[in-house]
């Protein structure tokens, strides 16, 4: 006479495979329980650990980038709760002065490492090998054109502080090494890793 939930989950399965996204949006968020919803589901799909542990360090460089982008900008010119708007009228100039300058650097010493390698390793390399180099992870508007992606990065960094993320690079770099040398259950150490990254809520 009445249907429990127990009798919904005897009736019907999750069939939808989570995208690998998911779990970055989860990290950004520093949402708990999604993260480790999702690392179970993708775990449980045949995703491999690694890759796994690849997007959340991805995640985290990306959140360090924005949170040092703030942290350099004048006192007062981002405030939490910023509507989008604002954003990029007040937020978007900085962004693309932030970009050029990090793009810069990096050609810079992409140029600094060419000049000392030998002449014949030099002349091998094609245009497109030496474009690729330039692409870095430091840029936060990859297309200026669509800043709303870049507005979220910058809400979701509020969520930690560059400690926090310093810190979680670091236990990546350690999670990266258990799964590659330990033996242990790859399950648990990205759960323990998921934990760290995101139980402590500013």
């Amino acid at each position: 006479k009445t249907i429990t939930l127990a009798d919904a989950r005897h009736l019907v399965q999750r069939s939808k495979q989570d995208p690998i996204y998911e779990l970055s949006v989860a990290i950004a968020e520093r949402d708990l329980s999604k993260a480790l919803f999702f690392t179970a589901s993708l775990l449980g799909n045949g995703i491999f650990p690694l890759q796994i542990l690849a997007t959340i360090a991805n995640q985290l460089r990306r959140l360090l980038v924005a949170r040092d982008f703030l942290e350099g900008l004048p006192r007062g010119t981002w405030r939490n709760g910023m509507d989008f708007n604002s954003f990029k009228n007040s937020i978007m100039p900085f962004i693309r002065e932030y970009d050029l300058k990090n793009q810069k650097a990096v050609e810079e010493r992409e140029n600094l490492l060419a000049a000392a390698e030998p002449d014949d390793s030099r002349e091998k390399k094609t245009k497109k090998e030496k474009k690729a180099k330039t692409e870095t992870d430091l840029i936060l508007a990859k297309n200026p054109n669509s800043p709303y992606p870049v507005y979220l990065l910058l809400v979701n960094s509020c969520r930690y502080s560059l400690n926090d993320l310093y810190t979680a690079v670091e236990m990546t770099y350690k999670a990266d090494m258990r799964l590659k040398s330990s033996g242990e259950n790859p399950r648990l150490v990205l759960d323990d890793l998921i934990l760290h990254i995101c139980r402590t809520v500013p």
